[in-house]
């Protein structure tokens, strides 16, 4: 059986051939950079391991209410300054 008994385009079949193994070399550089990431990424987690052995954070513990009620009353003010200036400056240029 030839090619041209059944009419198939050869040189369509060898583009796809050509195509499949493009497909395959990008999927091999993919998977080599993937391990590649893992490997690092464990390197990563291992000195982050060793730093927090060394160095022992202080637990993290939420401010309390009243600390709370003034940094609101302190954003609370420099909005309203920041309202003032704007409406200064509104006022000057009219």
């Amino acid at each position: 059986m030839s090619a041209d008994s059944h009419d198939i385009d050869v040189s369509r079949l060898d583009a796809l051939v050509k195509l499949k193994s493009d497909e395959e070399a990008v999927r091999t550089l993919l998977e080599k950079a993937i391990s590649r990431r893992d490997q690092e990424m464990a390197v990563y987690a291992r000195v982050i391991a060793d730093f927090c052995a060394m160095h022992v954070p202080p637990a993290w513990c939420p401010p309390s209410k009243s600390m709370r009620r003034l940094r609101a009353l302190v954003a609370r003010r420099e909005a309203l300054l920041d309202l003032r200036t704007q409406e200064s400056n509104r006022l000057e240029v009219t």
